[in-house]
């Protein structure tokens, strides 16, 4: 059986590790403390975005495609 303080302690645990995943200082659409799901979605939504910026320039910049093949490119060399 656990005593009282071993009880605590894991308590305080739980409660820092709850902790570690919340962030006070940032907030999510619905006026909470933000927290590693919050921060996980907006990496998410970054990387979403680049990936359409990214399509876009190589679409912008390709060049056309009589040019994007020569000899040799994907045969080895042969």
């Amino acid at each position: 059986m656990r005593t009282t303080q071993e009880a605590y302690g894991h308590l305080k645990l739980v409660e820092m590790i709850g902790e570690a995943f919340i962030s006070p200082n940032e907030r999510d659409r619905n006026d909470q403390d933000a927290n590693v799901v919050d921060g996980l979605f907006a990496i998410a939504r970054a990387i979403r975005y680049l990936a359409g910026v990214l399509e876009e320039q190589k679409i912008s910049t390709a060049p056309a495609p009589a040019m994007t093949r020569r000899p040799g490119d994907w045969d080895g060399g042969r």
